[in-house]
């Protein structure tokens, strides 16, 4: 398929991840700096649009496999975002920006599903991996991009144009996904993996009744580890949040310097899944007590930014942070690696 083939597809998703990278710096400092808005504001809408938007991900999960096609949801998800982000930034309430956001949120969340869907029918399930690797580096590269852009031009430009300019960004992103998105003219690979995935099931059952039944009953129940997710995940949207308004507001740091600092932070985040991705197999118990120590050992450190010297916060602000994203890069791979050693299907 020419798709598969050129692989330029991954472009059509570089404006739109651009966006919503500078958006988890920007979005706060905006509603909270120029709506004035509270942090309790801002905490009802980060819980409603995560809320909303996860279960309206389960819904559009459905639609792929319903219709037969992705292409028709990604552009649509484009198009109503980047038209809703429009109105985000007019809005002058923070009720309005509230709303707007949650339907920002919901819209959005309609692309990824539908994405997966394109890269399992349009690559060969060898080739998933590589595939879904490219399309995780050009989203991340693109949310770099994003921060270092904000840094750089954001003191000129403004909170509500830089939200401006976002729209015309996802927009490019719609038509670009228009020209350069192919749905696949038969849908074989996820439905081989849907058959195959039972019977993986019953083998790997097989073999724990035939070979480790003792330890069956040993085996944590999936209920403590999803919690354990949800809290540890929670616990990191509450923080990260309100945190570019602490760092502005309480540590003095400059909006610029915020989003200088995230940056680094995401470069330091990206590049710490090399050695920790080499440590980690057969330790994963180890590596998730580390990881939820040293959150909270962090998170007890956050206070400290605004008690040094104005000069040495934001490099502080940088090693705390670049801590944080070590110690979610150990909490993810365990999460793909297990508690046993052997990866999630």
């Amino acid at each position: 398929m020419g798709s598969e083939k050129s692989g330029a597809w991954y472009i059509a998703y570089f404006p739109h991840s651009l966006v919503f990278g500078m958006f988890s710096v920007l979005i706060p400092l905006y509603f909270v700096d120029t709506l004035k808005g509270s942090l309790l504001d801002l905490g009802l809408m980060t819980f409603a649009s995560t809320l909303l938007g996860i279960l309206a991900s389960i819904y559009f999960d459905k639609l792929p496999d319903k219709f037969g096609r992705t292409k028709p949801f990604i552009l649509a998800s484009f198009l109503s975002t980047g038209a809703l982000l429009l109105f985000l930034s007019d809005a002058k309430s923070v009720f309005t920006f509230q709303m707007l956001y949650v339907l920002v949120t919901i819209a959005d969340s309609l692309h990824p599903t539908s994405t997966n869907v394109l890269i399992a029918e349009t690559y060969h399930k060898k080739s998933w991996g590589a595939a879904f690797a490219r399309y995780n580096f050009v989203a991340g590269v693109a949310q770099a991009v994003g921060l270092v852009v904000c840094s750089l031009f954001i003191a000129n430009v403004g909170y509500r144009n830089m939200i401006f300019i976002s729209s015309p960004l996802v927009l490019l992103s719609f038509a670009l996904a228009l020209l350069l998105l192919r749905d696949p003219p038969i849908y074989v690979e996820k439905w081989l993996s849907k058959l195959e995935s039972p019977i993986d099931e019953v083998n790997s059952l097989t073999f724990q009744l035939d070979a480790r039944t003792p330890k069956i009953r040993e085996r944590p129940k999936m209920i403590f580890a999803g919690l354990g997710f949800m809290a540890f995940s929670f616990s990191a949207t509450c923080c990260f949040t309100s945190l570019p308004v602490y760092l502005t507001q309480n540590a003095s740091i400059s909006s610029s310097m915020v989003f200088a600092i995230f940056f680094v932070r995401s470069i330091a985040g990206t590049m710490s899944y090399i050695p920790v991705g080499k440590w980690i197999s057969g330790r994963g118990k180890t590596a998730v007590r580390i990881a939820s120590m040293l959150r909270i050992a962090l998170a007890l450190l956050l206070p400290t930014i605004a008690m040094v010297p104005m000069f040495y916060s934001p490099f502080l602000a940088v090693i705390i942070l670049s801590l944080f994203s070590f110690s979610w890069s150990l909490f993810f791979c365990w999460k793909k690696y297990g508690y046993y050693g052997v990866r999630f299907k």
